[in-house]
């Protein structure tokens, strides 16, 4: 951020970051997708209307863009020049950066373990 105003690189840097926690959700809405239609197959057309997908796939993203929102006030988000890209900064917080990881990804994939198993 340069003068409280964001800059161009730091919208093409915030692609990957999305990316990368939307792609977690996603598998965990696919996980939960298939639970679904496994062991609840007499009512996935019902669960899984057209109108029901789109709201799980809206929803996926909004939390994704939730879960995005707390970088914007720790400014753990930081141009790193060896990688050409926005990445996360582990040095800001270590408590944030254990907030992040358990958050966004174990969380999400244990979420998706349970309803597999």
């Amino acid at each position: 951020m340069v003068g409280g105003a964001l800059t161009a690189w730091t919208w093409v840097g915030w692609t990957p970051v999305l990316n990368e926690i939307g792609s977690v959700f996603n598998v965990t809405g696919i996980a939960i997708n298939r639970y679904c239609y496994i062991c609840h197959s007499l009512r996935y057309d019902r669960l899984y209307s057209s109108k029901n997908s789109l709201c799980c796939v809206f929803l996926i993203w909004m939390l994704t863009l939730v879960a995005i929102v707390p970088n914007l006030c720790v400014g753990t988000l930081q141009y790193d020049p060896r990688v050409y890209s926005c990445t996360f900064t582990q040095s800001v917080s270590s408590a944030y950066t254990i907030a992040v990881v358990v958050f966004h990804f174990i969380v999400p994939m244990l979420v998706g373990h349970l309803l597999v198993t």
